[in-house]
């Protein structure tokens, strides 16, 4: 891969490595190239076979929030942005949102889910997801209701039984 990278003259200086993808046999291999740019002997360094197809991309300076938050869209990127920073700047969460289901996917295509006590970082060309909370389904109280009663109406027996039993 880094030979192939040499041959072109290297990378522009516009070009966003870690936004690249390597069409192989039809499918998408969504990879980031910054380590084999980096390290020609990365283990991340590959073989090129016949037919594939390496796009690298410009540095789009966006990051797509959606999901369970206030104003879902596409943002500019801010250098240093926290997570937390960039959901509020979406409005912040939605009543139905999922805190444990907040998600970071990189340009690369790897994704990385916010922890209690750590919040991945937003790279250019991110996506943030905030989950949905799972719909419960609401208290019937009539139905509460009829349960309690057979349940005590039950209870009575057992204790009318018991009672005229030991008489």
């Amino acid at each position: 891969m880094s030979d192939v990278l040499n041959r072109a003259g290297g990378l522009r200086p516009d070009a966003y490595p870690m936004a690249s993808s390597l069409i192989r046999d039809g499918q998408t291999v969504r990879m980031s190239f910054e380590d084999i740019v980096k390290n020609p002997r990365s283990l991340d360094n590959f073989e090129i076979a016949g037919g594939d197809v390496l796009t690298i991309s410009k540095k789009p300076n966006l990051v797509i929030i959606q999901g369970e938050v206030n104003t879902p869209g596409i943002y500019q990127y801010h250098v240093n942005m926290s997570l937390n920073e960039y959901i509020k700047l979406a409005g912040g969460y939605t009543t139905h949102a999922e805190l444990s289901e907040v998600w970071v996917t990189y340009p690369d295509g790897s994704s990385k889910q916010r922890g209690r006590f750590l919040n991945p970082r937003v790279y250019d060309g991110s996506t943030i997801s905030v989950g949905r909370e799972p719909e419960a389904d609401p208290l019937d109280k009539t139905e509460f209701a009829k349960e309690i009663t057979t349940i005590l109406a039950n209870f009575a027996q057992v204790v009318s039984v018991i009672y005229l039993a030991t008489r």
